[in-house]
């Protein structure tokens, strides 16, 4: 994610998922990394995931704003899957 390498981001924190699949952090980090994609929709399924697993503030947050641009129809994709 750090160099913006957004596939390989995604396979990992797939990986991660799939072997732990209630770590918050790893439904979190999917989340940012479909937005960082411009995949607003699979981003909320991701955070609420998250929040689901390990309700906070910074989560809640998170998510708010999510939705706030999926309400917007700001759903686009940048990359392709």
């Amino acid at each position: 994610m750090d160099h913006q390498d957004f596939p390989a981001a995604l396979s990992m924190a797939q990986a991660l998922t799939a072997r732990q699949p209630d770590y918050y952090y790893g439904h979190a980090f999917l989340g940012s990394i479909y937005l960082a994609m411009g995949d607003v929709t699979n981003s909320e399924t991701q955070y609420s995931r998250a929040y689901q697993l390990f309700p906070s503030e910074d989560g809640a947050k998170d998510l708010a704003a999510v939705r706030k641009r999926l309400a917007a129809g700001a759903d686009f994709k940048l990359l392709s899957k």
